[in-house]
């Protein structure tokens, strides 16, 4: 069995502008960002597109005069995670195709489904049946010494004294 060991690396690139305000975030690149933060739901990466840092984008973000700006960007990474989880409801439940090696040559394939991701995505859907439950139960009394209580008083009267 072979396994791919190269890394996965960043489908974009920096961005290497020729001449013009590098730092300036026109239109063209809000477009281009809300675009890449929409099929990545990743910052630094649609940043990155455009040729400008990730902390710059989080600062225009946060201004108070691009509200316009912060809602594209909410909805941009709802659109993403859509995408995202359109892709898990296939995997879990249509699968993906594995090839089957022997002697390291590849004779076969087999198609995998991903129980994880039924998983998760019950939990996301019906939480009330499907979440992980814990129960604690306590039985018992609770016994407080004169030290709490008086500490107790203590505050209760501070908090008088300030009213």
């Amino acid at each position: 069995m072979s396994i791919n060991k190269t890394p996965i690396k960043s489908t974009a690139k920096p961005k290497k502008h020729k001449g013009g305000n590098r730092t300036k975030l026109t239109s063209k690149k809000r477009k281009q960002f809300l675009k890449v933060l929409s099929e990545t739901c990743n910052v630094t990466e649609a940043a990155r597109e455009i040729g400008l840092a990730r902390c710059y984008m989080y600062e225009v973000r946060g201004r108070k005069h691009e509200t316009k700006f912060a809602e594209a960007w909410s909805n941009a990474i709802d659109q993403g995670i859509d995408a995202l989880e359109r892709e898990a409801r296939r995997r879990a439940t249509e699968g993906v195709e594995e090839g089957v090696y022997y002697k390291g040559d590849r004779i076969d394939t087999v198609r995998k489904y991903s129980d994880v991701l039924m998983i998760f995505l019950l939990k996301a859907h019906r939480p009330k049946t499907y979440r992980d439950r814990t129960d604690v139960n306590i039985s018992g009394k609770l016994t407080l010494d004169g030290s709490i209580m008086s500490e107790a008083a203590k505050i209760h009267q501070d908090e008088k004294a300030k009213k």
